[in-house]
């Protein structure tokens, strides 16, 4: 008769548990260490330019094996990783064998992103005055109210932890006023430093800080607005999503105890004991007892042992004797998944540029003698001495009184030796030639950027016309100064350069007026006919206009005819005596004119000296 083999259907479980405790000093708290540790530690670094654009990201981890343990030792331990896409970690199974207590196994990796967890935008407008435009451009001089905005978003798929934001301010900034909307902000005047604790933030959510300063640029060179950095965490969350399974054996024993029953001698009772003699929870997962190769027990479940402590199940066989049973088990120690980030987003100095202009007005000659008309030509120059480039220009230049200004239309305006025809405005005030009245030349040119490329650092832009000095006088102060202000885009208050208000000053030469006149006579081929020659000699340094000759006709003589014959000339009558009246245009200084004419009469000719005239209008 066959030994008769049953397996009870009432199973008891028999666990004592005993877990061991450290005291984790640096966080001041107690943490159970009972588990194997499968960590995925990411650090992401991402660097911004300073238009905000993602210049470079890397990141990288470390998948690692952790034994907590500080005395027992796991083997055969085997971790097979498994989604694993966006890493470079190939899936499968690693064998990893033997950790010791305190010790890890490691495997480095990276991953493909094009974005960090946090979207940093910072913008900055150095003309904050209310307006929705924004300033991109310091002007030199000028007192400047400056607006920083800095947001941080959460564009990630998990809540981002301890976000902290430090930012530096540059030179010549007055400390600044801080707003947020989330968490809290200060400023460390001896470093200069803005330092923002955002705390955390879920998933879309956003921050928002406003820096509010002011700075009057004394330098033309570009403004570095100082770099940000951001520091941020994930607990509990990781980029990878990979999973994993790990196996390994610790330090243990297993017995079976066969006891024969006081009840009846052919029953036997039969104890399974698993002792984890180690500081590691295990998992039991699968038991089985056979006898003579055939399997009575099959236990598949997944029981925890914790740390030194001991799992027991008895169940009862029918044998006349003593039972000779075979037993294995399969178990591992219990591990978790922890998963961890650390970011630093490093955002480069915005470097804004400053607008700065400088003039130089010439005009040549700058000396003009007094009482003529002379042409003189006006250059201009205008010199982008700023690290901006310039879009609009405008120009205040004044024109004294006795001083014929040009027509707008003869204003001539290049930009880098390109002519200027587009967007430009020129006008005259008040609108007229009239020379005894000041006038204001106004030009104004508008998109240089979009017409010319701009007015770049370095570069000229030309202003050119003609006005006439227009009998200007010697007594008289003359002049002419301008002023000229240069805009960024979108323009701010400008820049500024002027001439001091009684600079450029033109030069008034008194040139001295001379004249030199004489006369003589012959008779001519016919009785009672005389030739007489007029001599005007201009021995002075000024040119002399709409002079008038006169000589004495005497009584019985008529004038037949005069030389050249184009010469306007006419007899006038005065106190009942007549004169030859010669009407000269002009007598430039150091030339002679000689004046000819032929009388013819009766008696003797009585001459008299002529005389030389200089009107005085001309003289106004």
């Amino acid at each position: 008769m066959k030994d008769a083999f049953y397996l009870r259907l009432s199973q008891k479980f028999y666990v004592v548990v005993s877990i061991m405790t450290i005291y984790n000093k640096e966080a001041h708290e107690l943490i159970t260490m009972s588990n194997i540790i499968i960590e995925f530690s990411e650090k992401e670094e991402c660097t911004l330019d300073g238009a905000n654009n993602i210049k470079e990201i890397n990141d990288n981890g470390v998948l690692s094996v952790i034994n907590p343990s500080k005395i027992s030792r796991i083997w055969n331990a085997r971790l097979n990783v498994s989604k694993t896409e966006g890493t470079d970690i190939q899936e499968g199974e690693y064998f990893i064998g033997e950790i010791e207590p305190e010790a890890s196994w490691t495997k480095n990796y990276s991953l493909k992103v094009n974005e960090p967890l946090l979207k940093l935008t910072e913008t900055i407008d150095t003309y904050s005055i209310g307006s929705q435009v924004l300033h991109q451009a310091f002007c030199l001089g000028k007192e400047m109210p400056v607006v920083i905005k800095i947001v941080v978003e959460n564009v990630s798929e998990f809540p981002v932890e301890n976000i902290r934001l430090e930012k530096q301010l540059p030179d010549g900034f007055a400390p600044p006023t801080l707003n947020v909307d989330t968490g809290k902000i200060s400023y460390n005047e001896d470093e200069r430093k803005i330092i923002w604790n955002v705390g955390k933030l879920d998933v879309k959510g956003k921050a928002t800080a406003i820096v509010e300063t002011k700075t009057t640029r004394t330098s033309t060179e570009p403004v570095r607005m100082g770099e940000i950095n951001l520091y941020y965490e994930l607990h509990g969350y990781s980029r990878t999503q990979a999973e994993t399974t790990f196996k390994a054996l610790t330090k243990y024993a297993f017995f079976l105890d066969n006891m024969q029953s006081e009840e009846d001698p052919e029953k036997w009772i039969c104890k399974l004991e698993f002792q984890n003699q180690s500081d590691i929870d295990c998992l039991l997962e699968k038991i089985v007892v056979t006898k003579d190769g055939e399997e009575i027990l099959k236990m598949e479940s997944d029981e925890e042992v914790k740390a030194e402590s001991t799992w027991t199940h008895e169940f009862e066989i029918i044998s006349k004797e003593v039972p000779q049973l075979e037993k294995s088990v399969e178990f591992t120690v219990m591990s978790e998944v922890q998963r961890k980030l650390k970011g630093h987003i490093r955002k480069e100095d915005t470097v804004l540029p400053v607008v700065a202009v400088q003039q130089e007005k010439n005009i040549e000659p700058i000396e003009v003698p007094a009482y003529e008309k002379t042409t003189m030509t006006v250059i201009t120059t205008v010199k982008n001495v700023g690290s901006a480039t310039i879009d609009q220009i405008e120009v205040i230049d004044v024109i004294p009184k006795h001083f014929k200004p040009p027509d707008p239309s003869e204003v001539e305006i290049f930009v880098s030796d390109r002519k200027v025809d587009k967007d430009l405005e020129v006008k005259l005030e008040p609108p007229d030639q009239n020379s005894s009245m000041e006038h204001v030349l106004k030009i104004k040119v508008n998109n240089l950027t979009e017409n010319y490329e701009g007015l770049t650092p370095g570069k000229d832009f030309k202003i050119t016309y003609k006005m006439t000095a227009w009998k200007p006088l010697p007594e008289v102060t003359y002049a002419a100064p301008i002023h000229v202000i240069g805009y960024a885009k979108p323009a701010g208050p400008g820049a500024e350069d002027a001439t001091q208000p009684s600079e450029p000053q033109i030069k008034i030469r008194y040139a001295r007026r001379s004249v030199r006149s004489g006369k003589q006579y012959e008779p001519g081929k016919e009785r009672g006919e005389y030739i007489i020659t007029l001599v005007v000699n201009n021995t002075g340094e000024v040119t002399l206009e709409k002079v008038h000759v006169k000589d004495f006709i005497p009584k019985g003589f008529e004038v037949v005819e005069w030389v050249p014959k184009t010469a306007k000339v006419s007899v006038e009558t005065e106190e009942e005596e007549r004169y030859l009246l010669w009407e000269i245009t002009k007598i430039p200084a150091g030339e002679t004119l000689e004046l000819e004419y032929t009388v013819k009469g009766k008696g003797p000719y009585v001459s008299r000296e002529p005389k030389v005239i200089i009107p005085e209008e001309y003289l106004e």
